[in-house]
């Protein structure tokens, strides 16, 4: 399961298996080594993929760094996010991202000017 990669701003694509396995092998250990107490939230995407934030709370090794997951309003509806939070109701769910207007002209964006 993978978002897309977006056309016309910077972004990437990062598959729950591949962000799952970076914050089980690499960030969270890192953190936990180096007494970061700052909160992991993984996803960070939209409504549409909850089987996303599923998968990386589903593994106990990623689950146990994580705090919850980060949420935009862009795509699906709130309720994708209350049954995630509902089936790990010890993790955090955050809003972290919602805007009106649209995406079509990007000029006024520093990006948009490259």
């Amino acid at each position: 399961m993978s978002t897309e990669v977006p056309n016309g701003y910077p972004g990437m694509s990062f598959p729950a298996s591949d962000e799952t396995n970076f914050i089980k092998n690499n960030l969270g250990p890192t953190f936990a080594q180096n007494g970061i107490t700052t909160k992991i939230l993984g996803y960070d995407h939209n409504w549409d993929q909850p089987g996303y934030p599923t998968i990386i709370l589903s593994d106990a090794s990623a689950s146990s760094y994580t705090a919850g997951t980060a949420w935009h309003c862009y795509g699906g509806t709130v309720d994708a996010q209350t049954t995630v939070h509902n089936s790990f109701p010890n993790k955090d769910a955050w809003e972290t991202e919602c805007s009106g207007g649209t995406w079509e002209n990007s000029n006024g964006f520093p990006w948009g000017q490259v």
